[in-house]
């Protein structure tokens, strides 16, 4: 499904709105969440677990990576770093580079870079995995897949957590 297209634009979106907008805030992310695996599903349903499996994984590497406000920068999370980088770009080459596949799944760079921004920001201690965000609406794991599949600016920049 294209965004332009008659499906998305006259079916998909007005559906969509309502029940987002008749969701209590408590829920509007979980709506979020479940728009973004329906309208990926629409366009290319075989390669949903691909993008949960990524969304999941570095969920728990972030986790893993901080549990403690007072844990600090040291090996354990750059060792956790590096696994978790490896796996997103691992699946990005395997994709895109490397020929093996024949079909591209549809924003498999968009993502993979997304949820490397967050796993670099948890690094970096910008975000200190999603149990210390002081907003209370972004420490679920649904917050934290939202903001992998929702695209924050237009111009293919990413952006971090924060």
């Amino acid at each position: 499904m294209v965004f332009s297209s008659f499906e998305f634009l006259f079916r998909f979106l007005p559906f969509f709105l309502l029940i987002y907008y008749v969701t209590p805030q408590k829920w509007k992310n979980a709506v979020l969440f479940a728009g973004s695996i329906l309208f990926y599903t629409a366009g290319e349903a075989e390669y949903v677990v691909l993008l949960l499996a990524s969304v999941v994984i570095n969920y728990v590497f972030g986790r893993l990576m901080y549990r403690d406000t007072y844990e600090g920068r040291g090996k354990k999370q750059l060792i956790l770093l590096i696994v978790a980088l490896c796996y997103d770009f691992g699946v990005l080459f395997l994709f895109k580079y490397s020929g093996f596949m024949d079909k591209l799944p549809l924003g498999i760079s968009f993502y993979t870079f997304q949820i490397a921004a967050y796993i670099i920001d948890v690094y970096r201690g910008r975000v200190l995995s999603l149990i210390h965000i002081s907003e209370p609406t972004r420490r679920t794991p649904i917050s934290y897949a939202v903001f992998c599949l929702k695209k924050k600016k237009i111009q293919k920049t990413y952006c971090t957590f924060d």
